[in-house]
């Protein structure tokens, strides 16, 4: 927040939360909802300024990146696994 640009390959991980908004931010940014599993629910490319989004029920985690660092073959259903962050199956 409070940036005029993220930093390349910039990351956050938001543990319990289903929905996000980008106030205070001023550039796009990619999110991605994922399941206590680590599956992917929901991905917004290009979250713009000022937007908020929908609550993602079946969500239980948020992952931000800088826009365009998520490959593009990223989809709903795949399985992320994060370092240092272990997901029970």
């Amino acid at each position: 927040m409070f940036r005029k640009s993220p930093y390349p390959y910039d990351g956050m991980y938001f543990p319990n939360c289903n929905w996000v908004h980008n106030s205070f931010v001023r550039f796009p940014i990619d999110v991605v909802f994922i399941d206590e599993k680590g599956h992917v629910i929901k991905i917004i490319r290009n979250f713009r300024p000022w937007s908020f989004s929908k609550v993602y029920f079946k969500a239980k985690h948020t992952i931000e990146f800088a826009i365009g660092t998520l490959p593009p073959s990223v989809d709903v259903g795949e399985q992320l696994l994060i370092e240092n962050e272990s997901f029970q199956t």
